[in-house]
C-alpha cells in the first residue's frame, strides 16, 4: 500500500504511552489547527500503562509502559526541536491519526525500537512482552530518566 506523508507541527500533546499521543493540537499550516486529536505513532507498539488480560505479566507491563511514557515525554520536552508528526494518510482501528514522530531529524519510532522500549508493529497479532523484555525496559528507562534528573541539577 503506497502512503502519502504530511509533516505537521505539533503544538500541544500529553503523552498517554509511549506509543500513543492524545489531546493533541495540530498545526496543519494556513492557520488551520486541530484539536484534541489523537496520534498513534505508527510501526511500533511499547508496553501498555493499563493492564488487560492479554498480558503475560501485567504488573510488569504497567510500570515499564509508565516509565516508556515518562521517558518519551522527557525526549520531547527537553528537545531543542519542535515535534513534528509525520502523517500517513491512514487511520488507525481507533480513528488514531498514524504518524512518525520527528525531534529535527531523528526518527522517534525508530530510536523506541533501538533501545528495545518498543517491539516493531504494523497491524496484526502483536508480540508480547516477555519478562526479560520488560525488566530490560524498566531499567533503560530508570538509566536514561536518571540522566535527565542529574542535567537539572
Amino acid at each position: 500500500m503506497k502512503h502519502t506523508l504530511y509533516n505537521y507541527k505539533l503544538v500541544e500533546f500529553k503523552v498517554h504511552d509511549g506509543d500513543t499521543l492524545v489531546n493533541c493540537k495540530i498545526d496543519f499550516g494556513m492557520y488551520r489547527f486541530e484539536e484534541n486529536v489523537n496520534v498513534r505513532l505508527y510501526g511500533i507498539d511499547t508496553p501498555e500503562v493499563r493492564r488487560n488480560k492479554s498480558q503475560l505479566f501485567p504488573d510488569l507491563e504497567v510500570e515499564a509502559g509508565k516509565l516508556v511514557a515518562k521517558l518519551l515525554s522527557q525526549f520531547i520536552i527537553t528537545s531543542y526541536f519542535d515535534p513534528v508528526l509525520q502523517s500517513i494518510k491512514q487511520k488507525s482501528k481507533y480513528s488514531s491519526i498514524l504518524g512518525i514522530l520527528y525531534l529535527g531529524n531523528v526518527n522517534i519510532n525508530e530510536v523506541l525500537v533501538n533501545l528495545n522500549l518498543a517491539h516493531p508493529y504494523t497491524g496484526g497479532k502483536k508480540e508480547k512482552w516477555t519478562k526479560k523484555e520488560l525488566n530490560n525496559c524498566i531499567e533503560i528507562c530508570n538509566n536514561h530518566l536518571n540522566k535527565y534528573e542529574k542535567d537539572k541539577l
